[in-house]
C-alpha cells in the first residue's frame, strides 16, 4: 500500500435488502481506514425474486447465471458509487467483494455469489473476493 489507497467494498447479505458499497481511504502511517462515501442500492422486487428462486431451486444452471448477473449488479453499484464520489475507477486500488450470501451454515459452510471476474472486467481494477 502506498501513502494512501482508495478501495471499495461491496456486499449483500441473507436479508436480500440490496447491495451495499463503501469507498474507503486506507493509510499505513497512521494505520487508518476512513469512509469517503457509502451507498445502499435496494434490490428490485424482480431481482429479489430471482435470488430467492435460485436459492430455493438450487440448480447449478440457475446459480451459475445468477453468479454472473450479480457480478454485473455489483459492478454497476461500484461504478455508481464512484461516479457520485467523483472518483475515477483508475484512482482506486481494488474492489473487495463479499458477494451475495445465498447459504450460510455457521461453522460449516457458506456460499456467496457475484462473479469477481465480471466486477474486475467492468470496473477495470483488481478484485479481491472470497
Amino acid at each position: 500500500m502506498t501513502e494512501a489507497t482508495l478501495g471499495v467494498g461491496v456486499m449483500s447479505g441473507t436479508s436480500l435488502d440490496g447491495v451495499s458499497t463503501a469507498l474507503v481511504r486506507l493509510t499505513k502511517q497512521p494505520l487508518e481506514a476512513r469512509l469517503v462515501a457509502f451507498r445502499q442500492d435496494a434490490y428490485s422486487a424482480t431481482e429479489r425474486g430471482q435470488i430467492i428462486e435460485a436459492i430455493a431451486r438450487g440448480g447449478s444452471r440457475d446459480l451459475a447465471l445468477l453468479h454472473v448477473a450479480l457480478g454485473e449488479r455489483f459492478a454497476a453499484a461500484v461504478l455508481q458509487l464512484l461516479a457520485e464520489a467523483k472518483v475515477a475507477p483508475r484512482e482506486i486500488g481494488f474492489v473487495g467483494s463479499h458477494g451475495q450470501t445465498i447459504w450460510h451454515e455457521p461453522g460449516q459452510a457458506t456460499l456467496q455469489l457475484g462473479d469477481p471476474a465480471v466486477i474486475a472486467e467492468r470496473v477495470g481494477v483488481r478484485v479481491v473476493s472470497d
